[in-house]
């Protein structure tokens, strides 16, 4: 439990002060590791509503990193019960 409340903190902090490449690979590797990582949906929320800009080739769309860790999080709780690994 201690540990999930830290990696969150980190990656609150990670959206604030880390560039961005850095964020996605602990919202990535928070997710793989803990079960129901929802955390990291709402952290990248955050993100958008910060430092969102409507980007021009995804339609205008405001939210896209959201959008895209949403569906990145639905398919990864899919995926997780199907892999040897986890249990």
């Amino acid at each position: 439990m201690a540990l999930r409340v830290f990696t969150s903190i980190l990656l609150v902090l990670s959206i604030f002060f880390m560039p961005f490449w850095l964020s996605v690979v602990l919202a990535l590797a928070g997710m793989m590791y803990f079960r129901y990582y929802i955390e990291a949906v709402f952290v990248f929320l955050i993100g958008d509503l910060l430092y969102g800009a409507a980007e021009p080739k995804l339609y205008g769309v405001t939210f896209a990193l959201s959008i895209m860790n949403l569906l990145l999080f639905i398919c990864i709780e899919y995926i997780k019960p199907k892999l040897k690994y986890y249990s």
